[in-house]
Formats: C-alpha cells, sequence, structure tokens
C-alpha cells in the first residue's frame, strides 16, 4: 500500500509507529512487566510486588518521559 502513489501518504501515517504512555494514569506503584500486541488487542501485565495496598506508591501516579 506504501508503493502505491495515491494512498502512499496515508498508508505512511496510518502505518508509522507511535509512542504511547499510560504511567500518568496509572499508580506510581505498578510496574510494567509484559506487553503483548495480538489482532485488535493489546494485553498489558503490571506487577505491585512488595508494596502495601494503600501506601503512598498507590496514591502518586506514575510519570511519563519524553
Amino acid at each position: 500500500m506504501r508503493a502505491n502513489p495515491l494512498f502512499g501518504g496515508l498508508a505512511d501515517a496510518i502505518l508509522q509507529q507511535r509512542r504511547v504512555c499510560i504511567a500518568d494514569r496509572l499508580p506510581a506503584a505498578l510496574t510494567l512487566t509484559s506487553l503483548q500486541a495480538g489482532g485488535s488487542e493489546l494485553v498489558a501485565t503490571l506487577d505491585a510486588s512488595g508494596v502495601p495496598l494503600g501506601g503512598d506508591a498507590f496514591q502518586q501516579r506514575g510519570v511519563c518521559s519524553a
């Protein structure tokens, strides 16, 4: 599709890689341990081992870095 003169520019815009950060929407206590993409699904596995529930790390949001 990228080789098609009519749709090539559109395909490049749609198919380019994108960086997505959700850390600022989740508790800082969570650590991403796995990320799997398949079909129309993206499955993230998060871990908070050793962090007490209700502790400060669950009260603060994570940070997205550039």
